[in-house]
């Protein structure tokens, strides 16, 4: 993978070279292996190369074409570099000498800008076109890739990230509070918003065009809600679907290093891990599996519905395939915060969930150790693979299948007993309330969600951050009422977030985490089937669950309870409590963040801890107050301080 950057100036111009060099040298982390840069009359363009497929070996990038007078930047993964070259008429001998820029290069030369809508992996690119003064920035579908752009007096300027446009004389670091306040509150990544000010984001699925001193910007992908996909018989669609699973985790096994995979509990990752096992071993090749457990002999409370110890199924799932290597990493050796300056640095964003990090980081540390370079992850497996499509049961009454949807609820109480039927009408019956009915219902049982119950933010926050008005900007709904159209709100889960650092940040650690759950092929297929498919009388999971059944354990399949990741998330917390204490301090001393935050609140949800003994950690609502609350704002405000004490 590859991290770049590039500026354009008037065409009478050169971009210093000490410029380059600060820019090379901030980017150069996530591309150890080679780093490189182009310069010509107006443009400069820096690649730093990590190489993690065997293609990266002929990686020779910035590209420049003097015949079509074009130069490249491409930083990722093309996962149908074959499909790409039979279309363009590049032969399989040519093509094994291709590196994924060249044939990136040769798209661009045959289909112009409609190219991008054709490429299909994770990747960010930067084309110049100097006889025109032009560049056009792109990102994939889903922006697993990140790219940031500046428009400056006479320059444009782009990177991987912000620190490298901080690089660039004139160009200032500081936050932007309303983009951190959205985080915070959980709110949609809004246009092209970064976290910094001045620093905008080429949007997934976006084109960002800069000439003549106007940037001009649209998308070149959207979700088609109105594509289907019908088949005659049920098996069908699960052959179809069996297909896109295996291309879809087929094409991430390219790799010049192991592969590791993060295996849980759930169906999600033990379908992911099962998958790539069978066909690593088609190839004799091992895979690692790792599950993140707690700390040895817990057995504390988890909340309703959910289980601690993953080891049962995960290892069920190993035992399956003689060619998986199960390791187990604790997710208590490190305290939520005690790597936060690292993660932050690396990533130039506030983690979302610290609690999470620990174990995470413990694996990608092992796993680098023992020769892997790819990590596969599941991370949209709910919103595809394994959607549980209990949509379909207020899409019943909608119709007016009185029956059948009576019929439904029954028997999905009947498959998942820990469910209430409070909670059961919720989602059946709620989405078709009035809004103001629904937050009267929610108000009236005290669970009405507002900033107060998400983040710990000063209630007397600046008139220009108001937090419901800005969710009525956004469009967003406090009160998460349920859906009542499962594509929809699949779509939305989809684009909500935009984590492209944190997947660039891994490449510092030399690895690249590929989700195959996202892969546009499969998604577009989840989506495009009937929700039927995903629900049947008795059993939600319906399309994963019949083509997982010869392959996953019973411990997966029959399993009622969710797994909760790192459950001893207290004990490791009520470790840091001292340290905790002086980060309060600290920000209670930075303008920036009290002004954010409340510190206040903080304070005494501290003063209040209950302990690791005697305490129900199970309860919701101490999960709310000390796992969100105040772990997410001690993340917010640890990037604050970094983000504007590292100003100069």
């Amino acid at each position: 993978m590859t991290a770049i950057a590039g500026i354009v100036q008037p065409l009478d111009t050169r971009v210093q070279r000490p410029t380059l060099d600060r820019i090379t040298s901030s980017l150069s982390p996530y591309g150890p292996d080679s780093q490189s840069q182009w310069t010509g009359s107006g443009i400069a363009a820096i690649r730093t190369l990590l190489r993690i497929t065997p293609e990266d070996r002929l990686d020779r990038q910035p590209l420049y074409d003097r015949e079509a007078g074009v130069v490249l930047l491409f930083d990722g993964r093309l996962d149908n570099r074959v499909d790409l070259a039979s279309q363009i008429g590049i032969s399989s001998r040519a093509l094994a000498l291709m590196s994924d820029a060249d044939v990136v290069m040769q798209a661009c030369k045959h289909w112009g800008k409609r190219a991008v809508a054709r490429l299909l992996g994770d990747f960010a690119m930067a084309l110049f076109e100097p006889r025109e003064g032009r560049v056009w920035l792109a990102r994939d579908y889903l922006g697993y890739r990140p790219l940031f752009w500046h428009k400056g007096d006479g320059f444009f300027a782009f990177a991987s990230l912000p620190r490298a446009l901080f690089a660039i004389p004139g160009i200032h670091k500081q936050i932007d509070k309303t983009r951190v306040h959205d985080f915070l509150c959980l709110f949609p990544a809004e246009g092209g918003r970064s976290f910094f000010k001045d620093i905008q984001r080429v949007q997934p699925g976006q084109i960002v065009e800069y000439q003549a001193g106007t940037v001009k910007s649209w998308a070149y992908y959207e979700f088609d809600l109105d594509k289907r996909i019908e088949f005659k018989r049920d098996d069908d669609y699960v052959e179809a679907f069996q297909e896109h699973l295996d291309c879809a985790v087929s094409c991430r096994l390219r790799s010049l290093g192991s592969i590791a995979t993060h295996l849980s509990s759930g169906f999600d990752s033990s379908t992911i891990t099962a998958t790539a096992a069978r066909l690593l071993s088609n190839r004799e090749k091992t895979l690692l599996a790792y599950t993140s457990l707690p700390r040895e002999g817990w057995d504390g409370p988890v909340p309703r519905g959910r289980h601690g110890n993953e080891w049962p199924g995960a290892s069920a799932v190993a035992r399956r395939f003689s060619n998986i290597e199960h390791k187990v990493v604790r997710s208590s050796h490190t305290t939520p915060i005690e790597q936060l300056e690292e993660h932050i640095q690396r990533e130039e964003r506030a983690p979302l969930n610290p609690c999470n990090y620990g174990w995470d980081y413990a694996i990608d540390e092992d796993a680098a150790r023992n020769g892997a370079k790819v990590v596969l992850k599941a991370g949209m497996g709910n919103l595809t693979i394994s959607y549980d499509g209990i949509a379909f049961i207020p899409e019943l009454l909608r119709r007016g299948k009185l029956v059948a949807f009576c019929r439904a609820l029954a028997e999905l109480k009947g498959n998942k007993p820990n469910m209430s039927w409070r909670a059961i009408l919720n989602f059946s019956v709620a989405p078709f309330l009035p809004l103001w009915a629904w937050r009267k219902l929610e108000a009236r049982r005290g669970r009405l969600t507002g900033p107060a119950r998400i983040a710990s933010l000063r209630t007397d926050l600046p008139a220009s951050i108001d937090s419901y008005e800005r969710a009525r900007q956004l469009g967003w709904d406090w009160s998460y009422r349920p859906p009542h159209d499962g594509r929809k709100m699949r779509v939305s889960s989809l684009t909500r977030l935009d984590n492209g650092e944190v997947y660039l940040g891994k490449n510092a650690l030399g690895l690249e985490h590929r989700d195959p759950t996202a892969d546009r092929r499969l998604v577009e297929f989840c989506l495009a089937i009937p929700e039927r498919q995903y629900w049947n009388p008795g059993n939600s999971k319906w399309l994963i669950r019949r083509a997982m059944a010869s392959t996953l354990p019973a411990e997966i399949l029959q399993c009622k309870t969710r797994g909760l990741q790192s459950p001893d998330w207290y004990e490791a917390t009520e470790k840091a409590l001292p340290m905790i204490r002086q980060e309060l301090a600290a920000l209670r001393n930075h303008p920036e963040a009290a002004e954010l935050l409340d510190l206040d609140a903080l304070e005494r949800a501290l003063d209040g801890w209950p302990g690791s003994d005697g305490a129900d950690w199970g309860d919701p609502e101490l999960t709310l107050i000390y796992r969100t609350q105040l772990l997410r704002s001690l993340s917010v405000g640890r990037f604050v301080r970094y983000a504007e004490d590292s100003n100069t």
